[in-house]
């Protein structure tokens, strides 16, 4: 199912159910106890013709997220930021490929250092499992296992008025990665909105690979001070795709009409 996710309209159709639960958190508490009749006593959501979900707290989360919402505040509506998407893309880029997701470390200062200037603070929520994205805001919401619900108070706090979204594919049996940043306001510099282009590009083409723990290692780039080109060099790895030997070649990236494309191979071993 993954691979047929238009994930580029998923990310602007979460900022789009993000500004609807900013402006109507009220709305949102209805969308949340629709939910409530397919739990299982197990605590297992089941769907009908859709998902089956594991939860750790069950029914009683989805209605505790939804009493909070009734009496909510609404708050400013999010502005979509290129700098806090291209932070966004450089951390989807690197957890989704990793196997193990349990007390990652990620240097999120330097993504924030890279890619230009933040006024305020900066915060940050991910989601693995979820591609529809009225179910992704919702599972931020609920905060299942999590009992200060940190994702909720982020997603309703006025003080954040830029977000950055990446949305894509995930290595692991989760298969689906949502990675959001916020920020009061974020300057983007050059580099970043570069960056974002071809990390983008990169997500789009990978989308139908099964990833590995390295697979990041085939995407080095080395932009030059004015950004007249991109140098990369032709690398080549052994992965899996449907259980198929496979062997994905990175050829070359150029600068074409302002974009930076890609050139990316697979053939069989």
């Amino acid at each position: 199912m993954g691979n047929n996710v238009d994930y580029a309209r998923n990310e602007s159709e979460i900022v789009s159910e993000l500004n609807l639960l900013r402006s109507d958190p009220k709305s949102y508490a209805a969308k949340i106890r629709k939910y409530i009749p397919y739990f299982r006593k197990d605590n297992v959501l089941d769907i009908p013709g859709g998902d089956v979900i594991g939860t750790r707290e069950g029914a009683s989360a989805y209605e505790e997220a939804a009493v909070f919402l009734d009496s909510a505040e609404p708050c400013p509506k999010f502005q979509l930021n290129e700098g806090l998407t291209a932070i966004a893309l450089d951390y989807y880029n690197t957890i989704s490929t990793m196997q193990n997701k349990t007390n990652v470390a990620i240097n999120i200062e330097k993504f924030i250092e890279d890619n230009g200037e933040l006024e305020g603070r900066l915060a940050q929520s991910v989601d693995y499992g979820s591609y529809v994205p009225e179910f992704v805001v919702i599972q931020l919401l609920v905060d299942d296992g999590q009992l200060s619900r940190p994702n909720r108070g982020t997603l309703l706090d006025p003080k954040f008025l830029s977000i950055g979204v990446s949305a894509g594919p995930d290595c692991t049996e989760y298969q689906h990665c949502t990675v959001i940043m916020y920020a009061y306001l974020y300057k983007a510099n050059a580099i970043a909105l570069k960056k974002a282009r071809t990390l983008e590009a990169r997500k789009l083409n990978l989308q139908n690979v099964r990833c590995s723990e390295d697979i990041k290692d085939l995407i080095d780039e080395e932009f030059d001070e004015n950004l007249e080109y991109v140098k990369v060099i032709k690398r080549e790895k052994e992965i899996m795709r449907s259980g198929i030997p496979m062997k994905l070649t990175r050829i070359k990236s150029y600068k074409q009409n302002g974009l930076i494309d890609t050139d990316l191979f697979l053939e069989k071993l």
